[in-house]
């Protein structure tokens, strides 16, 4: 394998491309620990060296995110794939936090239901986490055990009473025209209020100040 070129990444590291390719990331100062330069061959010896490098530094990356805030396996790929980590590395990066528990999608669904479940609806609940890279499987999976045991832990509120909630927060003048009703409309989809119950609410809340 031959570099073949040599790219400023920033004011400590260098993307490096070999054979017209890009291969990796290093910090300026290992170019010349592993002789990278343009036209230099390197050996497998050392692009394997290089990798076991990127691959524990990968791991401590993921490690240092962890310790800040949990995150989904989807979400953890997204922040090694921004440091320029190769697939390969990601993939081993994630086998090894699956390995000790550090990374579940199955906890991280379970404890976000938990911290919302009293205040969004289940639709939205469950939009965000598809878009956190959940799998819908999985929620589907999970979904009803969740709602179960929550609702043996606390009071868990209908999509109605969330709906009336979050209506109450924004304050629209609902009885003042059709323009004040569709923004409290839209407002309740947006948030994962079903359309029947969205309507029915902003219904409710007309005919509760006395207007037609």
């Amino acid at each position: 394998m031959i570099v073949s070129d040599i790219v400023s990444l920033d004011k400590k590291r260098e993307k490096i491309y070999m054979d017209n390719e890009f291969a990796f990331v290093l910090y300026k100062g290992e170019l010349h620990l592993y002789q990278i330069e343009i036209g230099n061959e390197i050996t497998d010896t050392v692009y394997e060296t290089i990798k076991a490098v990127l691959l524990k530094r990968a791991k401590l990356r993921a490690m240092n995110l962890l310790m800040k805030r949990d995150y989904t396996e989807m979400q953890l790929r997204n922040k090694l794939q921004e440091g320029y980590y190769q697939d390969e590395i990601i993939e081993q990066t994630i086998l090894y936090l699956k390995s000790y528990g550090y990374i579940d999608d199955e906890r991280y669904v379970r404890s976000y239901f938990a911290l919302h479940i009293s205040s969004k609806p289940k639709r939205f609940i469950i939009q965000k986490l598809l878009e956190l890279g959940v799998s819908k499987d999985l929620i589907e999976k999970l979904i009803d055990d969740i709602y179960e045991k929550e609702r043996s832990l606390t009071y868990v509120p209908d999509e109605l009473e969330i709906g009336r909630n979050l209506l109450k927060k924004r304050k629209y003048r609902i009885w003042e025209s059709i323009n004040e009703r569709q923004k409290a409309y839209g407002y309740l989809l947006r948030k994962g209020i079903s359309p029947d119950n969205a309507m029915k609410l902003v219904k409710e809340c007309q005919k509760q100040e006395g207007t037609t």
